[in-house]
């Protein structure tokens, strides 16, 4: 029987981007809030996802993770398309595939205790996230192997992005800490269907820095799991020059996957 390679190229297609703004009062400081959908993502030389292609059985879908087929197969971006890391895979031409895929790889998903399940994908995103890649994008589609060999995998955050801008009379620098409060930072994600599983645990993150817009306006953003945050949540806690500012929202915000929260915070 022939057998072909099947390659993959990635088409990271985003919905364009829209913005609704909603301005909040809060019981101790007031902010603005504006909901826009993420920027699109643009992939690095080296960055790696894990694929699990599952085939059919009398016109039915298999489970990702059979045997009889890659588990958790790597691939690393060349600058144009994804190649495999590992041997090449070779399928039937009639073959009908689905393909399931997921941004960042992780070698122990599969394999290592507590990762063995791909419906149930823990993830921590509380503490510190600087020089962490957390935001996790996920993609499935479904190939006919002897249509030709090019496999478009739509990708799509499954988490939300808060976004936080620090407004103050003088410069702040980096000395200014800003914590996230009362959300939920520990879950499980299903892999296999692309959604949340369950929310286990709320938490503390302690936002990154990413910059200077102008010398008195500063930045920090945090990935965040998608929920509702209730009316009178202490939310936002400022850290700057032996003061505490806190900002605690007076109605109830839905945080939704693949959209981005920029919040203006002013500290005097």
């Amino acid at each position: 029987m022939q057998k072909q390679l099947l390659s993959f190229i990635l088409i990271l297609l985003l919905s364009a981007c829209s913005e609704e703004e909603d301005s909040l009062s809060v019981a101790k400081k007031a902010y603005s809030l504006v909901e826009q959908v993420y920027a699109t993502t643009r992939f690095e030389e080296g960055d790696r996802i894990g694929v699990y292609p599952v085939g059919y059985i009398n016109d039915q879908p298999g489970i990702p993770g059979d045997i009889a087929y890659p588990i958790n197969w790597p691939f690393s971006w060349n600058g144009t398309s994804w190649t495999p890391e590992n041997e090449d895979y070779l399928f039937t031409p009639e073959e009908k595939l689905d393909l399931y895929a997921y941004y960042p790889y992780d070698p122990e998903l599969g394999n290592m205790p507590g990762k063995l399940n791909l419906a149930e994908y823990p993830v921590d995103l509380s503490g510190n996230q600087s020089g962490k890649i957390l935001d996790i994008l996920w993609a499935k589609t479904t190939v006919d192997t002897g249509s030709g060999n090019v496999a478009n995998l739509e990708f799509r955050h499954l988490f939300s992005k808060i976004t936080i801008e620090i407004n103050t009379i003088n410069t702040i620098g980096q000395s200014m800490q800003v914590e996230v409060h009362n959300l939920y930072t520990n879950a499980r994600v299903d892999l296999v269907s692309g959604r949340m599983t369950h929310n286990i645990s709320k938490g503390i993150i302690n936002a990154p820095f990413v910059g200077n817009q102008v010398s008195n306006q500063t930045l920090f953003e945090v990935i965040v799991f998608p929920q509702i945050i209730e009316a009178n949540t202490p939310l936002f806690l400022i850290r700057w020059e032996d003061q505490l500012t806190l900002y605690t929202t007076d109605q109830l915000i839905e945080l939704r996957e693949g959209t981005n929260y920029l919040f203006s915070l002013n500290v005097i």
